[in-house]
């Protein structure tokens, strides 16, 4: 993914058709901003408390 320009707005809205076309399926779910993130558990799925990204 590359962008050039210097409006933020101008990417996401470019960005985000193309992210929905390649996930038709993806929906977000909730977020809980007190779950704290460690690089563990984004590196390893598998691991208790793993964040994951589904797509039914």
């Amino acid at each position: 993914m590359r962008y050039n320009g210097a409006s933020t707005d101008h990417a996401t809205a470019k960005f985000v058709p193309k992210l929905a076309n390649a996930l038709p399926s993806a929906r977000c779910g909730g977020w809980s901003w007190a779950t704290p993130i460690g690089a563990a558990r984004v590196r390893d799925p598998g691991s208790e408390g793993a964040l994951a990204i589904s797509a039914p």
